[in-house]
Parts: C-alpha cells; sequence; structure tokens
C-alpha cells in the first residue's frame, strides 16, 4: 500500500485558523495539539486515577463483546492509573462513515506515540454514544455500486419514538441489512470472514449499540482500544453527585457556554451548536424514551408531560438514581473528563468547533478541556481509481473539485469534428442570412421582419436540438471515458463531499481483506494535518 497526502478543503474557518494555530483562538482551548502541550497536559494529570468501579465495569463489558489480549491489558493499565486518548461516534450501522474508523486509528496510535513520548502507558478509549436516539442518523450505509450508482442499505425498522441506540434490539433486521450487504458487494477471498464477523457480533448483541461496540473491538484488537458505553450504570453511578451539581446550578451553565458562543460570534465564527431558547442541556428517560428537559425559571418540565421538578428536586433525583438522566453535547465531555484522565479528546471538524464553545464549562466543574487533537482525514484509492487518475493526469490535490469540468474537458478534446465551431459557424451563417432577408422584405409589410425573427428563433431552435443529438452521439461514442471519471468522481468525492463523510469501512474490507486498518496504521501520520490518501493494492 503506497501513501499520498494532500490539502483538505475544510469549510470550517475556525477549524482552518485552529489547524493553522492562529493566536486568537487559544484562549477557547486547553491547548495546540502538539507534543509540547500534551506533555503538559500529562504532567498536570499526574496522580489521577480512574475509579476502579468504572475500570471493573469496562473490563466486563469489553470482555463480554469478546475483547482482546490487548484490550484486557489496556484495562488493566487503566486500573493502574495510565491516563487516556479518547475519541466517540454515534452507534452507526456497520460502524456507520469511514471517519468513525479513522476516529479510532488516530486515538490508537496517538497512544501510542504518546505511550513512548511520556515512558508510561496511555490507554486509547472509544466513547460510544448509545444514548444518542437519532435514529435516522445511524441506520444506514452508503457504498458505491458496481454499476458506479450510490447504493444505500437501511436498516428497516421503525422505532416509533426517541430511543437510544441502547435499546433498539438487535434482531432479524440486522440480519437482513448483512445478507444485502453480501449481495451487493462482489466476491472476493475475504468476504466470507469479514460477512461472519458481523453476524457474529450481531449475534452476540442485545442492542445496536452492543453490536458497534462488538465490531469495534474487533476491528481494532490490535490496538488495545478499549470501548465505553454510557449506559453502563456504574459510569453514572459514579458521577452522580457531577450530576446533581449540573442539574442545580442550569443558569450558571447556561452564563458560560452563552458568554463563551457570543465571544466566538464576536470573532466572526459560526457557532458549531445552537442554544434553543427554554431547552435544558439534560435528557431524562420516561418509559425508555430519552426526552429532552426544558427549562422554565426554576423548574425542570416536559413538554405534554405530566412531569415537572424543581432544581433541588432534579439534583435529589440524580443522586438517588442518576442513570435516570442524560446529557446534551454540551455537558457530556464534562462526564467524560470527570470518569477519565483525559490527555486529548480526538476530534473531527464539527467537535474542534463545538469545543471552542465549553472552556467555561468545563471550568465551572474544576476541570481543564483536554488537548483537542484532529483525527485523521483520509481517502482511500482503490487501483481501477488510481489507473484513471493516472489517465486523465489528475493530481492529488485536484481531488475534492472540478469532476463536472473535467467531463466537459475530457468530451471537447474528443470532439474530432469541432462541434463548437460547426455549430457556432452554422448558427452566424444563418443569422446574417435572415439578417439579410429582413432588409430585403422590410418594404413589403411592417409585420414581416417580426415574423421572421420569430422564424429565425425556430430555426434556432433546431439548430440547438441538432446540436444536442451531435453531441449526445459523441458522448455514445466517448462514454468509457466519461463513466471512468463519474466513477472516480463517485468513489473519491461521493455527494461533493468527502469520501470519510460518506461510505462505510466494510465494503473495502471485503475487497482488501479483515486487516486493512492494521496495514493502513503504520502509514499515518497523526502529527501531520494534511489529508492522507492511500493507494489500496
Amino acid at each position: 500500500m503506497e501513501r499520498g497526502f494532500c490539502p483538505f478543503p475544510y469549510s470550517q474557518p475556525l477549524v482552518l485558523d485552529y489547524l493553522r494555530g492562529e493566536e486568537r483562538l487559544k484562549p477557547f482551548y486547553g491547548g495546540w495539539p502538539d507534543w509540547g502541550e500534551l506533555k503538559k497536559r500529562a504532567e498536570r494529570l499526574a496522580g489521577r486515577k480512574t475509579s476502579g468501579v468504572v475500570v471493573a465495569a469496562l473490563g466486563e463489558y469489553n470482555r463480554r463483546l469478546g475483547a482482546g489480549t490487548a484490550t484486557m491489558a489496556a484495562i488493566d493499565r487503566l486500573a493502574q492509573g495510565a491516563p487516556v486518548v479518547i475519541t466517540g461516534q454515534q452507534a452507526g450501522v456497520c460502524t456507520g462513515p469511514l471517519y468513525t474508523v479513522y476516529k479510532a486509528l488516530t486515538a490508537a496510535l496517538l497512544a501510542e506515540r504518546l505511550s513512548g513520548e511520556l515512558g508510561r502507558p496511555v490507554v486509547p478509549l472509544f466513547w460510544v454514544a448509545a444514548e444518542d436516539h437519532d435514529f435516522g442518523e445511524i441506520n444506514h450505509i452508503d457504498l458505491a455500486g458496481s454499476d458506479g450508482r450510490m447504493v444505500r442499505l437501511r436498516l428497516e425498522m421503525e422505532p416509533g419514538g426517541k430511543y437510544p441506540a441502547a435499546s433498539l434490539p438487535c434482531g432479524k433486521e440486522v440480519e437482513t441489512l448483512i445478507e444485502r450487504l453480501a449481495e451487493v458487494t462482489p466476491p472476493t477471498e475475504f468476504k466470507e470472514g469479514v460477512i461472519s464477523l458481523l453476524r457474529e457480533t450481531a449475534a452476540a448483541a442485545d442492542n445496536l449499540a452492543d453490536w458497534f461496540a462488538g465490531i469495534m473491538v474487533r476491528l481494532f484488537a490490535f490496538t488495545g482500544l478499549v470501548v465505553v458505553n454510557p449506559c453502563l450504570p456504574e459510569l453514572k453511578e459514579v458521577a452522580r453527585n457531577l450530576f446533581a451539581r449540573m442539574l442545580r446550578d442550569p443558569e450558571e451553565i447556561e452564563k458560560a457556554f452563552v458568554e463563551t458562543s457570543a465571544e466566538l460570534l464576536a470573532l466572526g465564527y459560526p457557532l458549531q451548536v445552537q442554544k434553543k431558547p427554554g431547552v435544558s442541556h439534560f435528557f431524562v428517560y420516561r418509559e425508555g424514551q430519552r426526552l429532552a428537559l426544558l427549562r422554565d425559571g426554576e423548574r425542570y418540565f416536559l413538554p405534554e408531560e405530566d412531569f415537572a421538578l424543581g432544581l433541588e428536586e432534579a439534583a435529589a433525583l440524580a443522586e438517588e438514581n442518576p442513570c435516570l438522566f442524560s446529557l446534551d453535547v454540551v455537558l457530556r465531555p464534562v462526564w467524560q473528563d470527570y470518569l477519565f484522565p483525559v490527555i486529548a479528546y480526538v476530534a473531527g471538524p464539527g467537535e474542534i468547533s463545538y469545543y471552542a464553545q465549553l472552556r467555561r464549562v468545563y471550568h465551572l466543574f474544576d476541570q481543564e478541556m483536554p488537548v483537542i487533537y484532529p483525527r485523521l482525514s483520509a481517502t482511500l484509492i482503490e487501483p481501477s481509481i488510481a489507473k484513471v487518475l493516472r489517465k486523465f493526469a489528475i493530481g492529488e490535490g485536484e481531488l475534492f473539485s472540478g469532476w463536472e469540468e473535467r467531463k466537459e474537458k475530457h468530451l471537447r478534446e474528443a470532439d474530432r469534428i469541432g462541434i463548437d465551431s460547426l455549430f457556432a459557424g452554422l448558427r452566424h451563417k444563418i443569422e446574417a442570412a435572415y439578417g439579410e432577408l429582413v432588409d430585403r422584405i422590410a418594404g413589403l409589410s411592417p409585420h414581416l421582419p417580426a415574423l421572421a425573427r420569430e422564424n429565425l428563433r425556430r430555426v434556432l431552435d433546431q439548430v440547438d436540438y441538432l446540436e444536442g443529438k451531435v453531441r449526445q452521439e459523441q458522448r455514445q461514442r466517448e462514454e468509457v471515458g466519461v463513466r471512468q471519471l463519474e466513477k472516480a468522481a463517485l468513489n473519491l468525492w461521493p455527494r461533493r463531499t468527502p469520501q470519510e463523510r460518506v461510505f462505510n469501512i466494510f465494503p473495502y474490507l471485503i475487497k482488501y481483506g479483515p486487516d486493512l486498518l492494521t496495514r493502513m496504521a503504520p502509514l499515518v501520520e497523526v502529527e501531520r494535518r494534511e489529508h492522507h490518501l492511500f493507494y489500496l493494492p
């Protein structure tokens, strides 16, 4: 496997400035993502340990998932006081988009590198967003079909409410999706083993979150990645006082978040997380559903539900039964860092943006924000696609734009009869002839020039029609090149967005082997901010 690099067209100004080390952003973060800051953060965490209760819960959970010896050894190191590098994502079907596995790979490699730099173990963790209830975001995968079209495989189930991934059963719908994946992917020497991995993890899982987690510990067994499920009761039990404090002081949280957001807006940065009036940062579980708590002054309530709590009542209930509550994206990082000594959080572009809004929230709870470390950004280039890039002389820095223009250029260059000039000349001759005609007939009747002009319009419409047919014939003659460009565009820039945000890892594992991530790992430069290109063998 070969590797290349190219610039990546991030659209968020804040992310671009963060990666460049823009000085005015420094107050919003816990430190720049460089080795000096990471080491300082590790020093400040000296003496902090993960609770034995949490470690024991993670050990039992990862063992139940079928974790390998490297993961169980990592949990032992966690028990001995090792700090962590953590990342996380929603429990997408078959791991969801490629960036999910890139986040896990970055966390594992960064932890390995820091272990060497610090001379002591650093453990990689993956936080499964098992409480998330946005089913539409996790219920499908996309892949490039053999016919050059996008294929979407969807989990055909309807939760019928706001149920978290951890409560959605891993049943026949999952089996059907796996079978559909087997049907639409090509036969290879690796296919049976990869499909078996999906079947085995699904059969062992009680719910979608556990299926996701089981896949992740299998894919990243070589790294010792430890999976964290926030639905484990022990993780909330340990944080009961934190939850109570959060519920007791919503005004302070709101003030910290809003003030920081206003400062970012004043600097010209759009906000990643918009605060809706009246919506708190908490959810509550009611009959299995995860419902957003609203707040009106000194009380929390659920609209259209017979449920209301005063601030002190809510805090007392959290101390008594913290598993009734769930946190939103603003408070989840504080809970995460309360549970673990986090050196760095591995973040995608959206997370880099919203973490900038959170530093004051961290301070409210006597915490410092960890280093926010950019995840690996990458594109997988298959051999047939690399061949197209060479054929059309498309450079590594030209992969993310211009695909329609390339097709038109290809057609123009393949035009042996000069269609543009041929039809332009024809139009010019017709218009000149009609101009001479109008001059000759104008004296016969004042209505004739207008009639001639309308007649000219109709003639030119027919010329346009003929030109379209000629171009259609030409396109059919050159359809091989057009199809090649369209296939390359679909594979590299699907829906005019990065491949990593659309496609899933499993079609690549079926084609190139279940150890694909293992072979990619040595080629990843975690400190390099450029987009990685992996040329698959």
